[in-house]
């Protein structure tokens, strides 16, 4: 079932979602231990001014739906976008 997130939430995701498509960029590729976490810094409303918000947003990659078993009548397609 779809639900709708609130907006903290689909900040923590556009996180996740950036930093795995950076991370496959080749000009990123650099020699530095893999993050696994980081803080997300959002703002809030607080009297007359803005408060920090800080969560921490989990950068472990996911596996890739393709290496999931699907069904025999269910085709795949191996067609992949290269970056320039």
């Amino acid at each position: 079932m779809h639900r709708n997130q609130p907006d903290p939430a689909l900040g923590r995701m556009a996180a996740q979602i950036w930093h795995a498509a950076t991370n496959r960029l080749p000009a990123v590729a650099v020699d530095e231990p893999a993050r696994t976490e980081a803080v997300l810094r959002s703002w809030h409303r607080e009297g007359d001014g803005f408060a920090p918000d800080d969560a921490s947003v989990d950068l472990t990659e996911r596996e890739p739906m393709d290496r999931f078993d699907r069904p025999a009548d269910v085709p795949s397609t191996d067609r992949r976008t290269m970056a320039p």
